[in-house]
């Protein structure tokens, strides 16, 4: 998948939110590119099963999967182009859509005892229905039918520019799998089910800094050519408004990890307690990176976000290499960990022109860090007398009265920031 779309999507973000008259005309050209890139992977995946040897069943599996993921890179190619209009909510809907078909199509294969080649094919139906809502909004929201085109229109430089968002897709690849693939084989299969509970924790929670990023980086894009002070607030506003989910998010994980993993997974995942401890801190780094990154595809400075995902795989791997023997899955949580903080260092190192007069952004990280740390007291003095769920909600309501009592957003920056996630046009924000 990597290689099907290597940075295409997130560059055409840009361009069509820097020159929107031009979209019919980008998204085509990127479909042609992504053309033959989808054969080089074709090629790619089935040399490697016939070198590997696999049984017939797990080719025809992973054949499926790759017509899935040739619609899918199509389907992102349209979504992005959505996403530069800043158009969110057709997206939005039909991912939930097709989920629902996943799921219906799932439990029905697993109701009759289907072939595993059946479940698969689940994806690929939720995919194709994706597909179809994809090319129906694109021609009448958008006005054209997507396809790729020969026609001249720069595909050099789409490739070229393109390349250094592919790299740091890669890069983020590698760095997302590879200590559970050392893990595996430094210690063993349990050890990496141990680690996999709190890192599909923290993993899990991206999906809230990677929706603002959404519906920022096309905005940030806008304005980096047509406001960049405007660019610059919405920035700030939203490294603010992540710290404010990721801060008490953390802590409370922090406090109730036992509860939750006992509660969720059984005591036979006590194991995992001290390791989820270790990594929920990465949540911090994690939702800080996501407009950092944002930022510095915005600015057309996209190879200093490859840069500094080289870096984070490279330390990543030397880390695990280094910790997994003395301290197995812990070691590997501990690595992570640092991981993420040197993503966010070097991320707020390439920005730090962006930040210099910050002293509002700082006044309230240091507000949300005290009501954060008040709310964790609150938790941890209700943890032994309640369920779980019921601190959870006493935490939200002492944290959300405390953040209001110190005036950490004001109505100005809420109604900045609902503007972006509701998806309002740049021009009109």
């Amino acid at each position: 998948s990597v290689i099907v779309d290597f940075g295409l999507s997130n560059l055409l973000q840009r361009e069509i939110a820097q020159k929107p008259e031009q979209t019919a005309r980008l998204v085509n050209a990127t479909l042609l590119l992504k053309t033959g890139y989808g054969f080089t992977a074709v090629v790619v995946g089935m040399l490697l099963l016939r070198l590997l040897d696999q049984p017939p069943h797990t080719v025809n599996m992973v054949a499926i999967a790759m017509a899935v993921m040739l619609f899918d890179s199509f389907n992102l190619t349209i979504w992005s182009a959505f996403r530069g209009h800043h158009k969110l909510q057709y997206e939005s809907a039909s991912i939930v859509a097709s989920q629902c078909i996943v799921l219906a199509v799932g439990l029905v294969g697993l109701r009759f005892d289907a072939r595993l080649e059946i479940l698969v094919a689940a994806l690929l139906a939720g995919s194709m229905f994706t597909t179809m809502i994809a090319v129906a909004m694109c021609r009448k929201q958008l006005n054209f039918w997507p396809h790729p085109s020969f026609a001249p229109f720069g595909h050099g430089r789409l490739w070229r520019e393109s390349f250094s968002f592919g790299l740091a897709s890669a890069f983020t690849r590698v760095f997302a799998s590879i200590d559970s693939v050392l893990l595996g084989q430094m210690v063993g299969k349990a050890a990496v089910g141990f680690y996999a509970v709190p890192n599909k924790v923290v993993f899990a929670a991206q999906f809230i800094p990677a929706a603002f990023a959404a519906a920022i980086y096309p905005a940030m894009s806008h304005y980096h050519l047509h406001d960049q002070k405007k660019m610059i607030v919405i920035f700030r506003q939203a490294l603010m408004l992540l710290f404010l989910l990721a801060m008490p998010m953390t802590i409370g994980l922090f406090l109730l990890t036992p509860a939750i993993i006992r509660e969720l997974y059984t005591g036979a995942y006590d194991p995992s307690i001290l390791a989820m401890q270790i990594l929920v801190w990465g949540i911090i780094f994690g939702f800080l990176e996501f407009p950092l990154g944002s930022l510095l595809a915005a600015t057309g400075q996209q190879h200093k976000n490859s840069i500094t995902r080289a870096a984070v795989m490279i330390v990543n791997v030397v880390l695990n290499i280094l910790l997994i023997p003395k301290y197995s899955y812990l070691g590997t949580s501990i690595a992570a960990l640092i991981s993420y903080a040197v993503l966010a260092g070097m991320g707020f190192y390439w920005t730090r022109a962006y930040l210099r007069t910050a002293t509002e952004l700082a006044r309230s990280a240091v507000k949300i860090l005290a009501a954060s740390v008040l709310m964790g007291l609150a938790v941890y003095l209700l943890r032994p007398f309640t369920h779980f769920t019921l601190s959870i909600v006493a935490g939200m309501i002492v944290y959300s009265a405390l953040i209001i009592g110190f005036r950490v957003v004001t109505p100005s920056q809420a109604r900045l920031l609902l503007g972006q996630v509701r998806g309002r046009e740049p021009d009109v924000l």
